[in-house]
């Protein structure tokens, strides 16, 4: 008995880690069939709002390299007048009340799946970005507290620094609420321009460590130089600290809704996944693609049968 009683208690134990060290998600996209209603949330998150995020499908979707995705582009201009306003989205999943509270390790992820980015146009000012908002300790209702930003380096405009990326990359910077500021930037790196190959970025915020950190792949899985992520700066730009008396521990760190803005030129980007999850992040990209129906097999004579018995005549083919 005793030993029986030692095997349960070793089986619980192991199954209680596997458990803790699982990835709870808040919401997740994967576009099946290039849908962008279809959509799954975690347990508390069903009633939310403004949840198809019809956004990121716009323009021509024929070029898409997969199924399962969505092209964006076209919202917004050089300029940033043409297009949706300056090419920003509507407030979507409205009604998350994020709290530090009802994070697992204290750890919020934020990631999208990309298959290719191109972000060309005429004054080098092409954009993409994402983030989360809400309301911190200074009360603004529209506080950008976590989110990347994609910006075209190759044309000489406005958004060009040759400091942070080389000419002709695609610059990543880091957004974050620090400080009693709301969208407090960190240049992370660079991607080659057009970027057709997938990617998926990420940026976790950790309310343990007081941290903000960029990742490739999924959290600590490329830590350098990440899928040719050029960078004037070391590594350890990709993770940013954070004044611990900003957030933590306030009741009024609550994450509320989600936002994108694109300018996209005359290029596009196209989208695999969008994920909001907690605890222990998973790359799940590939296990969120609809199965897809194989296609039937050609017709083929395999042979005639002869049940033929004296008196009865049976025969069949077999295609």
């Amino acid at each position: 008995m005793k030993k029986i009683y030692s095997l349960f208690t070793m089986l619980f134990f192991a199954l209680s880690l596997n458990l803790t060290a699982q990835e709870t998600v808040i919401a997740v996209y994967d576009f099946v069939d290039g849908q962008t209603n279809t959509r799954d949330f975690g347990e508390g998150y069903g009633d939310l709002a403004a949840t198809n995020l019809g956004f990121l499908k716009f323009g021509d979707q024929s070029s898409a390299t997969d199924a399962n995705s969505v092209i964006c582009q076209g919202k917004g201009n050089e300029a940033g007048g043409g297009g949706n306003g300056a090419g920003f989205s509507s407030s979507y999943l409205t009604g998350l009340n994020i709290t530090p509270a009802d994070l697992v390790d204290g750890k919020l992820h934020v990631s999208m799946s990309l298959n290719k980015i191109d972000l060309s146009s005429a004054s080098g000012n092409g954009k993409f970005q994402f983030y989360l908002k809400g309301s911190g300790p200074a009360s603004a209702a529209g506080h950008r507290f976590m989110g990347l930003i994609l910006t075209d380096e190759t044309g000489g405009g406005t958004n060009d620094d040759p400091d942070v990326t080389p000419d002709g990359d695609i610059k990543i910077t880091s957004t974050i609420f620090n400080g009693g500021q709301y969208g407090v930037n960190t240049d992370i790196g660079g991607l080659t321009h057009p970027y057709n190959e997938p990617i998926n970025v990420g940026v976790t915020m950790d309310f343990i460590n007081f941290t903000t950190s960029f990742w490739v792949g999924s959290p600590g899985a490329n830590p350098d130089s990440p899928f040719g992520l050029t960078m004037d700066t070391s590594a350890a730009n990709q993770s940013t600290a954070w004044n611990e008396a900003t957030i933590t521990n306030s009741p009024d760190a609550i994450l509320k809704q989600l936002q994108f803005n694109i300018v996209s030129g005359t290029g596009s980007i196209e989208i695999d996944q969008f994920k909001i999850s907690t605890g222990t992040y998973e790359n799940t990209v590939a296990a969120g693609d609809g199965e897809t129906t194989p296609p039937s097999p050609d017709l083929a004579l395999q042979g005639v049968i002869d049940f033929s018995l004296p008196g009865k005549y049976m025969k069949a083919v077999h295609v």
